[in-house]
């Protein structure tokens, strides 16, 4: 969005969209309500570890990966690249999303109806 304060509707977007997936995730309410309350702890060690650290990052990668991309489409990204890329891209997500999915059936939200 080009309009002033048009990254404020995309942040709270962001954040409504994702507070979403709590419950979807969660197994009881309890731990959907235990997992609400962890975002919103401001308890932040002095010294994160490893694990924050790659966290902090992706998510400043994605960040600027939005930002560079804002007003590109990914399919033309894509369609852009040779038959032989678009292979690899593909293959390397299908991957990647079968390597980070860890067995559990609840990894997808279409599993759950």
């Amino acid at each position: 969005s080009n309009a002033k304060g048009g990254w404020l509707i995309e942040v709270i977007t962001f954040i409504v969209v994702t507070a979403t997936w709590i419950p979807f995730r969660a197994k009881t309410p309890i731990e959907a309500i235990t997992i609400a309350k962890a975002l919103l702890n401001t308890n932040i060690p002095p010294i994160p570890d490893i694990q924050h650290m790659i966290a902090v990052v992706a998510i400043l990668a994605t960040l600027r990966w939005h930002i560079a991309l804002r007003n590109t489409r990914l399919e033309d990204i894509v369609a852009g690249r040779g038959l032989f890329a678009q292979i690899a891209i593909m293959s390397t997500c299908l991957i990647g999303l079968f390597l980070c999915s860890g067995n559990d059936q609840r990894s997808f939200i279409y599993f759950q109806f």
